[in-house]
């Protein structure tokens, strides 16, 4: 009943509120979800909806301590012994399946080799190269910091939309955070939280996600003034969508509070991941979102400045690599008019890795994200 789908462990709790280390090992897909996610025959699934929404609601405050300590700790050096987290995927059938390989040991081994290569561990010394990686991925958000105002477009016009990511009344930006500090073990991110209520323009996703166990492809979100009031897709089922963002239309009760501002706005750019799958499509989301821009709507991240609270928080990755025709451009105190471009079709433009800084990033030369 309500009462079981609406309760917190107490020991799930505690160990939010006051874990050290966490090593978090991800080898579930959507195959294994679908044991527990595939309603029971003698439920609707109208009814099956509104309990899923009742237990997201437990789920988010088990949760949100562990996500607020984690920012506090982050935003500067990591006090010894506060937090301390590692985070990534183990090898398994069904995720070896999920990304398109065989359902057999041959598979599982491609998997593994793939995996391996995508977060370097294949290099002759893994940590020697991360800690030369480091610096060069947050001189990325560092740049992106230096801007107040960000428009991505593609040249069809299917997203074209404008955010701020500074506070009304504040000299700084908020907080562009790198892949770096999030202790995942897949490279290659630089991500922040927009402005709330300062989100305008379309967005169109064409690659697919999932959501609620079911994968959409072709999403259009349209944003007035930081809020979602246009769902459409080209794949999926839209009513479900409509419900969950919107609450409106049959499945209205689905609605969850907030999840129609955006939580997260990101830079991926580890093209090894796209190399490798030679043109099969990604929903892992712990993958997706490292080869490409994503944005996340729902619960917004504290690190990064972010104030929207949302029991739910959903990545979306929108093709930004080569042929994609996707440009981001910014705009920074000396350019009130003047959009500088940022990046384009998966790479970082020259200037804007140069602008208003020291560091020597051609150094870094032998960083290969391809």
């Amino acid at each position: 009943d309500d009462s079981q789908l609406s309760f917190v462990r107490p020991d799930i709790l505690m160990l939010n509120q006051t874990v050290q280390k966490r090593f978090y090992i991800d080898n579930t897909s959507d195959s294994t979800y679908a044991r527990i996610e595939i309603p029971p025959d003698n439920m609707g699934e109208a009814e099956y909806g509104r309990r899923k929404t009742v237990s997201l609601k437990a789920g988010g405050a088990a949760t949100r301590p562990f996500m607020e300590r984690m920012a506090r700790v982050e935003l500067g050096p990591r006090p010894p012994h506060q937090l301390f987290r590692t985070l990534g995927l183990s090898p398994s059938l069904d995720l070896a399946e999920e990304l398109g390989f065989p359902r057999t040991q041959e598979g599982l081994d491609a998997f593994g080799e793939f995996y391996s290569q995508i977060t370097h561990m294949d290099e002759v010394d893994p940590i020697a190269y991360y800690r030369k990686m480091m610096p060069l991925v947050d001189h990325y958000a560092k740049q992106l910091r230096k801007f107040h105002t960000i428009h991505v477009q593609t040249d069809n016009g299917k997203t074209n939309v404008t955010f701020s990511i500074r506070d009304k009344g504040e000299k700084e930006s908020r907080y562009v955070a790198s892949s770096t500090i999030t202790g995942n073990a897949l490279p290659g991110e630089v991500f922040t939280s927009p402005v709330e209520d300062s989100v305008n323009g379309e967005v169109y996703f064409d690659l697919p996600f999932v959501l609620d166990n079911i994968v959409f492809k072709g999403l259009t979100l349209t944003f007035k003034d930081g809020q979602i009031i246009n769902v459409n897709v080209d794949e999926g089922d839209l009513e479900h969508l409509q419900g969950r963002i919107l609450g409106i239309g049959p499945k209205a009760d689905l609605k969850v509070d907030n999840f129609d501002r955006l939580g997260e706005f990101a830079i991926g750019f580890n093209r090894k991941i796209t190399q490798l799958m030679n043109g099969r499509a990604v929903t892992n989301t712990l993958i997706s979102e490292k080869q490409d821009l994503h944005f996340a709507i729902g619960d917004g991240y504290p690190n990064t400045g972010g104030k929207n609270k949302c029991d739910l928080h959903v990545d979306i990755p929108v093709n930004s690599g080569p042929g994609s025709e996707l440009m981001i451009s910014g705009l920074h105190d000396s350019s009130d008019k003047y959009h500088m471009p940022i990046y384009r079709e998966g790479k970082f433009f020259n200037d804007f890795l140069d602008f208003d800084t020291d560091f020597n990033w051609r150094e870094y030369g032998d960083i290969k994200w391809d």
